[in-house]
């Protein structure tokens, strides 16, 4: 019974120094979260950095796997993730289970790294969606011109994942999940951070 005490003791010890958390799922899960403070520590100094909303802000993790939370919600204010979920990468980037390769260039079909920041909102065939600005010269800038957006889609849900093994891909675009994207979109507005990394 000490033995066991002991162990549980140590497990609790090391989420708290590693800074683990769990965030909820549709369907009442858990997934695990790692490192939650890097991403939170990232956003709010980005946020500053570039001068946008200190509200919301969304980090990309592309340096996982497809078919594990890649987007992540963040609350600046807070200094919480709300919220993860599946996300696609561009169908250029490599194949469906991990991003591997990224670029600039309209055509590419592949993600784009680095900072930028939400745009307007328009209504298109993924119905309500947030245009992106990229902020990095080189890196990103040619986002508005390949229409790269937030949007919708039918093949980042949990269903879909059951099914096929990781999200379907995008060309190029940051995709939501069909239940929650117009929360996350409206809870962004205009001039906050969208930052991708791998």
């Amino acid at each position: 019974m000490i033995r066991k005490l002991i162990a549980f003791v140590a497990t609790l010890v090391a989420v708290g120094t590693l800074g683990v958390m769990p965030v909820r799922e549709h369907n009442n899960s858990y997934q695990v979260i790692t490192p939650v403070n890097q991403y939170v520590e990232t956003v709010t100094s980005l946020a500053n950095k570039y001068n946008l909303n200190k509200e919301y802000a969304i980090y990309v993790d592309f340096s996982k796997p497809a078919n594990q939370h890649r987007l992540y919600l963040i609350n600046i204010k807070t200094q919480k993730v709300e919220y993860s979920w599946y996300t696609s990468h561009g169908s250029g980037s490599n194949a469906a289970d991990k991003a591997r390769r990224f670029s600039n260039v309209p055509g590419s079909n592949k993600s784009s790294l680095g900072v930028m920041k939400t745009g307007k909102t328009y209504v298109g065939k993924h119905g309500l969606s947030r245009k992106l600005i990229g902020l990095e010269k080189g890196k990103n800038d040619n986002a508005e011109v390949r229409f790269i957006v937030l949007h919708s889609a039918n093949y980042v849900t949990q269903e879909y994942v059951n099914t096929y093994g990781d999200p379907g891909m995008s060309h190029g675009c940051i995709t939501l999940n069909p239940k929650d994207y117009k929360r996350i979109i409206m809870l962004l507005g205009e001039n906050s951070l969208v930052y991708v990394n791998a």
